[in-house]
């Protein structure tokens, strides 16, 4: 019974991110992103000043250059700008592989775990779209459940399922 609590309440952490918002994360990322590229369509790279340390981006928004993936602009950690956190490898890519997906689609969603500092890992699902030369994204933190072994290993793989269903609803089913 107590097994059966504990799944219970992890899939419930995972769905109320989205749940509990007004709009949904999903559809939020997509309009930060969106906006962060109209930004940068009139303003070229001007607009990383503009985003960097913005608060006008809800949930965030970073910029990254398709080249090296090093962060050129970061609405909520300016402080990483010039330096190369991002690692699609957790997610299954190099960098010429997702570079490839993104080209052939709009964007692509991702699980990806960012350590903002030494010791602290965020898990992270994350919309990416590419435009220009630099890769822009957005989403939304996961909570950590603290969760025994066997439970996390359910969760993470209820993530991928998620991260391959926002793929196919965004129209990225090369993902």
């Amino acid at each position: 019974m107590q097994k059966i609590m504990m799944v219970c309440i992890a899939a419930l952490a995972m769905l109320a991110p989205v749940a509990l918002a007004e709009e949904s994360s999903t559809e939020a990322a997509y309009r930060s992103v969106a906006q962060a590229q109209d930004m940068f369509a009139i303003n070229g790279t001007d607009a990383f000043e503009q985003i960097s340390g913005s608060d006008m981006f809800d949930p965030f928004v970073f910029v990254l250059g398709t080249d090296d993936f090093v962060t050129v602009a970061s609405s909520d950690f300016p402080e990483l700008e010039g330096e190369g956190t991002f690692d699609p490898s957790q997610a299954g890519y190099t960098r010429e592989s997702l570079l490839e997906h993104l080209g052939e689609c709009d964007g692509l969603w991702l699980l990806h775990h960012f350590e903002p500092e030494p010791g602290v890992v965020l898990a992270e699902m994350l919309w990416l779209s590419e435009m220009g030369g630099y890769v822009f994204a957005s989403g939304f933190f996961l909570p950590d459940l603290n969760l025994p072994e066997w439970l996390q290993a359910w969760y993470d793989e209820q993530l991928k399922t998620m991260v391959r269903l926002l793929n196919v609803a965004a129209g990225c089913e090369c993902a």
